[in-house]
């Protein structure tokens, strides 16, 4: 469904008597330009934390207003912008994305660093909105304002430790609920992600993967599974670079959506630190 200046007019002819209207928005996500309306309040045209329905797919009227009637419905998260506006919460806070080099999100003001075939762009959490892990994405106002700069920012990402491992095996079971890891008949690969299971694939910045070598006495592939997380093989037990970044192509194509989707590249980790073969 597409957004115009009548759906508009008619969406704000309902939500006006209570309290809201809505604005058109376009807002770069990974690999994706969405355009959304965001729902303010008339009274409070300053709130910072406004959400945003996407009603591409949604096919009348009537299914919009639903789905803006239930988001106003919920209670709007009150934040204290000059907490999390402070440095010392930023530093306690940032998290690393890792999004493909060039990619739509790098938009200008956006604080980022390149990264081999990618790019790192910093988030700062700011805990549950709306059922999810809310963040926000640091732009250079906001350094300039507390007096940071991306090379604070990076040397916090980088010593980030906080990530969990588990084998395949294991991810599948506790995924379909059983305790007992499956017998893929496979080299043993290894599932790598966040605390939260939000952007994982931050790992590939951080010193973990140094600690992640000791544990597997060895180097390793990366495949990028995803922006959330990635999955590791030890190179003495798997395919070559070449049919492994067949595989990445392959799943990426069929298997991915576009907004969860980081690189068709595969990497490895050895003595040098992180390189990417094919």
């Amino acid at each position: 469904m597409r957004i115009t200046k009548g759906l508009i007019e008619k969406v704000n002819g309902e939500l006006k008597d209570k309290g809201y209207f809505v604005e058109k928005t376009m807002v770069n996500k990974n690999n994706e330009v969405k355009t959304g309306l965001v729902i303010k309040k008339i009274d409070d045209e300053e709130r910072m934390v406004c959400p945003t329905i996407y009603i591409g797919e949604m096919t009348c009227f009537d299914e919009v207003m639903r789905y803006a009637l239930e988001v106003i419905s919920r209670e709007v998260p009150s934040i204290d912008m000059e907490h999390i506006l402070d440095k010392e919460y930023i530093l306690g806070h940032v998290k690393a994305q890792m999004v493909s080099a060039g990619n739509v999100i790098l938009e200008p003001g956006v604080v980022y660093r390149d990264y081999l075939d990618m790019a790192i762009v910093y988030r700062v959490e700011v805990g549950e909105i709306d059922g999810g892990q809310g963040s926000f994405l640091i732009r250079d106002g906001v350094i300039e304002k507390v007096g940071l700069t991306e090379e604070d920012l990076f040397e916090v990402v980088n010593h980030d430790m906080r990530f969990d491992t588990k084998t395949l095996a294991e991810t599948l079971a506790n995924m379909m609920g059983q305790e007992v890891p499956f017998d893929l008949g496979l080299p043993e690969i290894y599932v790598v992600t966040s605390e939260s299971m939000i952007h994982g694939a931050g790992v590939l910045c951080s010193e973990f993967l140094g600690e992640l070598r000791e544990k597997l006495e060895g180097d390793f592939f990366i495949l990028p599974s995803s922006v959330h997380e990635i999955l590791v093989l030890k190179d003495e037990f798997g395919p070559s670079a070449i049919e492994l970044l067949e595989l990445v192509k392959t799943v990426n194509a069929t298997e991915v959506a576009p907004c969860d989707k980081l690189t068709d590249s595969v990497y490895k980790y050895d003595a040098t630190g992180l390189s990417k073969v094919a």
